[in-house]
């Protein structure tokens, strides 16, 4: 497939849809629905169909609008934001916290279903504008680990390390998402 700026598409490997602002080799730079810019390999990109190109172009436009506005009132409340204390979504991603029926699941599934809970998470708190987040996925073999620290190096805007081990053990990461505040 060919893809130019501007092109919105949906991922193949994953939910939601993006616009591209940037192509460079085999990968390019997405805006996401939720405001975010990842890189994706073109390869996992496919074309949205043309009915919902105009509503999608148009929901772009007035994301960016937005993020810019909540942008400049957030700096205007810089201070008073401050003094806030953050509070940390912590995120169970053990499969008995997930899934009632884990006992009769191949490793593959399990792993398979933590990850999409992790998606689905993720996608939500960065809709709520959620800035920490701790995944608890436990000590393991790492499989788990390994995926979401995959799946986070295409965010632009996330840092990840291991969470406090004295809190969680050494089986968590911690995320921490600019919005650009």
């Amino acid at each position: 497939m060919v893809f130019k700026v501007g092109d919105i598409v949906s991922f193949v490997n994953d939910t939601g849809k993006g616009k591209i602002l940037k192509i460079s080799g085999n990968e390019a730079l997405i805006l996401n629905e939720f405001g975010f810019e990842l890189n994706y390999p073109l390869k996992y990109l496919v074309h949205c169909p043309e009915k919902e190109k105009y509503f999608l172009n148009e929901a772009f436009e007035q994301q960016q609008i937005k993020n810019k506005q909540l942008s400049e009132k957030k700096k205007a409340k810089l201070s008073k934001k401050n003094q806030k204390s953050q509070s940390i979504l912590e995120v169970d991603l053990h499969i008995e916290a997930i899934s009632k029926d884990y006992q009769r699941l191949s490793n593959a599934e399990i792993i398979q279903k933590q990850v999409l809970h992790f998606k689905k998470i993720l996608n939500h708190a960065m809709r709520q504008k959620i800035k920490n987040i701790v995944f608890i996925h436990g000590k393991g073999q790492g499989v788990l680990k390994a995926e979401i620290q995959h799946t986070l190096l295409s965010f632009k805007n996330i840092k990840f390390y291991d969470a406090d081990e004295k809190r969680y053990g050494n089986g968590a990461t911690e995320l921490i998402i600019n919005y650009g505040d």
